[in-house]
């Protein structure tokens, strides 16, 4: 997404002609012993970063050491989605 010049108009979508799905898809590691609550700090952690606006606005980091297995936790700007319509896209519809 690019803000308009001046931030005059409405910001705009835009190919990426350096898109990289590493860059998308980090690894990282919870300290032992990976419980809920280091799961629950780094996820606080994680949303007071802001996303870089020379990227598309989204990543899904999949944290290791988290409970014997692991996480998925995605970042996204609510430009792309947002609101209960997201969740249920993550959570599914039982």
């Amino acid at each position: 997404m690019r803000e308009p010049l001046l931030r005059l108009g409405l910001p705009r979508w835009e190919f990426d002609p350096h898109f990289d799905l590493n860059y998308h898809l980090p690894q990282i590691s919870l300290p032992a012993p990976g419980s809920q609550l280091e799961l629950q700090r780094l996820v606080g952690d994680m949303m007071s970063l802001p996303l870089d606006h020379a990227h598309p606005l989204w990543r899904i980091y999949n944290v290791e050491n988290y409970q014997g297995g692991c996480a998925l936790v995605p970042v996204l700007h609510h430009c792309i989605a947002d609101g209960l319509a997201l969740v249920q896209v993550f959570v599914g519809d039982d």
